[in-house]
């Protein structure tokens, strides 16, 4: 049910209270660190052995994706997509996630074929190759699939589908006019203009450019709080704005902006479902 570890300090305490007659549940005690070692040490074991086995024996497609979080350690996800006769069923599977703390291409091959040796599995299995469209990813002289076409040359490059849709709404809106800056910098004193244009007081959303999702809520978002939006930057004399800050006062007294973004509001909506669909998990 994708709930953390931690939850499971709180469980151990709460079996005895729900089983007060069992003296099994009286010796219970499972926390944190122990159900960590419990599916690291013996879970993870035999469903790593299962895939690998089932890599060994079969032809399947390769997912890949270096993550990109702010800790001191960066991972680099290795997932398979193959067909399981159980079920009979195309299924994507976890199979490691090595630290690779430098991301070039080579060293990002290098924890991928790293882990097929060590797992027995041979590259003429790999059918398939999926990844974002980043150069170190996808390049055509240097990459990890110019690598990876050295092992197995028959190997078919499935683009991702959904980098692909980003980057068509992206050239697309190059042809409308420039779009509505960061607006709220004065925190305070737009709360102030929310409640006088009786605006529900949420908070104006940041495009994060990596996210394929975000461009419709915040236009959204910035719909909702257009008046409040538009008597802020106009609460100022002429005088006392700044170029930027006059400049985005001008958009949003302009009824043309505000069909623009009326506009994206509805077309975003069938990319969002798009992308939400190549993303889940059925």
């Amino acid at each position: 049910h994708n709930l953390p570890f931690v939850v499971t300090d709180h469980f151990t305490k709460m079996v005895p209270i729900l089983f007060p007659d069992s003296l099994i549940t009286k010796k219970y005690a499972s926390g944190k660190t122990k159900t960590t070692q419990l599916i690291k040490g013996g879970l993870a074991t035999n469903l790593d052995d299962e895939v690998a086995e089932k890599c060994r024996n079969q032809p399947f497609g390769l997912m890949c994706d270096e993550t990109n979080d702010q800790g001191d350690d960066k991972n680099f996800v290795i997932l398979v997509r193959l067909y399981e006769e159980e079920e009979m069923a195309m299924k994507t599977r976890f199979l490691d996630m090595p630290t690779c703390n430098i991301g070039s291409a080579e060293n990002l091959f290098n924890c991928l074929d790293e882990s097929f040796r060590k797992r027995g599995i041979s590259w003429n299995n790999v059918v398939a190759y999926n990844s974002d469209n980043a150069s170190v990813m996808k390049g055509r002289k240097n990459s990890v699939y110019s690598r990876i076409v050295q092992w197995q040359p028959n190997v078919v490059d499935m683009d991702c589908i959904c980098h692909f849709a980003n980057l068509a709404v992206g050239s697309a809106m190059k042809m409308f006019p420039l779009p509505v800056e960061d607006f709220a910098k004065r925190k305070e004193e737009y709360k102030e203009f929310q409640e006088f244009t009786n605006v529900d007081p949420l908070k104006i959303l940041k495009l994060c450019l990596t996210r394929w999702l975000a461009l419709q809520k915040c236009i959204g978002r910035t719909l909702q709080q257009w008046p409040a939006l538009q008597a802020y930057f106009n609460s100022y004399e002429d005088m006392e704005k700044k170029g930027c800050v006059r400049r985005v006062g001008q958009l949003l007294a302009d009824p043309e902006m505000k069909l623009y973004f009326k506009f994206l509001q509805f077309i975003l909506a069938p990319l969002a479902s798009f992308n939400t669909a190549f993303q889940s998990e059925d």
